[in-house]
């Protein structure tokens, strides 16, 4: 019934999204009252990348670099704070979610390395995939079924999906002639998003004048356009919830000249069903990234920074009715992670004395 009743919440806030911030859900969030405990993970070396919690919250995998593009992946327990290194000479940053896997390609050929046995297994890219193509990008499906594979060539983009359940590939889209110089095959990862049930792909198509967004179910294949608001750029999506996406984005017409490198980072939300997209209005906040919505869908958690021009950790729902810090020592490299149960969060923190590490804070509320 809670699920139920969230649900019913999470459909009337978003269609309060661009009206007055006066509402309902506004006077019940107000009575909620939030305590936040902080606790700093020791990193043993290196600067973290690409955190992650495996889907049964045991554990939190995240990646150190190495020389010559490998990885050392390290796997730490929540309980114990305490980590081992798991592999090292990772070729690949993209780890399947259970975190007993990585996938990359290599040599034209698509390899799912096995991280405790250290066996790979090859599997051969299709042959119109592969004969194009100089870039690779790949991403794992949140079950672990699927992996969407990106080519990039001079004049041609190619999505297609491993199953690797059924030892095949399936066709997303091929867009001929896009971007001349489009960005690094890693970037079609950062920029694209499974949906939680691991049915769908939304994902970015470059050209040069423009960047066009798609979402593509895995059964049908059949690319829909999502209606991205005119002169916003998007970036990295955020698909916790079914039905909505999130993203932080850029108003164009403020990316020129002076401003362009100015922090005007704003908050966004798409409804999947009518691949509409709304604005977050969120006040005294004059920049926001990485928005990520908690897995019961009542908390929005971000990067932020405030009219006092200094970077935190924030909490908000998704009308923007209430803010509460969770942290002001961060920086916003990489999307905060939550736990299955939506009780604490995995971000990027910044030590006194400058290096970055990883910070988890546990939430408590009380009504």
């Amino acid at each position: 019934m809670k699920i139920k009743l969230w649900s019913a919440y999470l459909v009337i806030c978003l269609l309060l999204i661009s009206h007055t911030q006066k509402s309902e859900c506004a006077t019940q969030q107000n009575r909620i009252k939030f305590e936040a405990k902080v606790t700093k993970i020791d990193i043993k070396k290196g600067t973290p990348n690409f955190p992650q919690l495996t889907q049964d919250g045991s554990a939190l995998l995240y990646l150190t670099p190495l020389n010559h593009g490998e990885y050392t992946l390290w796997r730490l327990s929540p309980s114990s704070l305490e980590a081992r290194v798991a592999v090292s000479n990772v070729p690949s940053p993209f780890i399947a979610s259970d975190g007993k896997s990585t996938a990359y390609v290599k040599d034209h050929q698509l390899h799912i390395l096995d991280i405790e046995t250290k066996k790979s297994k090859i599997v051969p890219l299709p042959r119109t995939f592969k004969t194009s193509a100089n870039l690779y990008s790949v991403i794992w499906s949140p079950n672990g079924r699927f992996i969407a594979l990106y080519s990039v060539a001079s004049s041609t983009t190619r999505i297609w999906i491993y199953d690797i359940g059924q030892r095949a590939f399936r066709k997303v889209t091929e867009v001929q002639n896009p971007s001349k110089t489009p960005p690094e095959a890693q970037s079609y990862s950062y920029l694209s998003g499974w949906s939680p049930n691991s049915q769908a792909l939304a994902y970015p198509v470059f050209y040069d004048d423009k960047t066009e967004y798609f979402i593509t179910q895995v059964e049908d294949g059949v690319p829909k356009k999502i209606d991205i608001l005119p002169n916003v750029a998007v970036a990295e999506p955020s698909w916790t919830m079914q039905n909505y996406i999130l993203w932080y984005g850029y108003d164009k017409n403020k990316m020129s000249g002076d401003n362009e490198s100015a922090d005007f980072s704003e908050l966004y939300v798409v409804n999947v069903l009518t691949r509409k997209m709304n604005k977050i209005n969120i006040k005294n906040i004059t920049s926001a990234w990485y928005p990520v919505l908690s897995p019961n869908g009542r908390w929005l958690v971000f990067y932020a920074k405030d009219i006092n021009n200094e970077l935190k950790l924030l909490l908000t729902d998704l009308v923007g009715s209430f803010i509460e810090v969770l942290d002001d020592k961060i920086t916003p490299g990489q999307a905060p992670k939550w736990t299955p149960d939506s009780k604490s969060v995995v971000y990027d923190k910044l030590l006194d004395s400058g290096a970055i590490t990883l910070g988890v804070v546990t939430i408590s509320s009380a009504q």
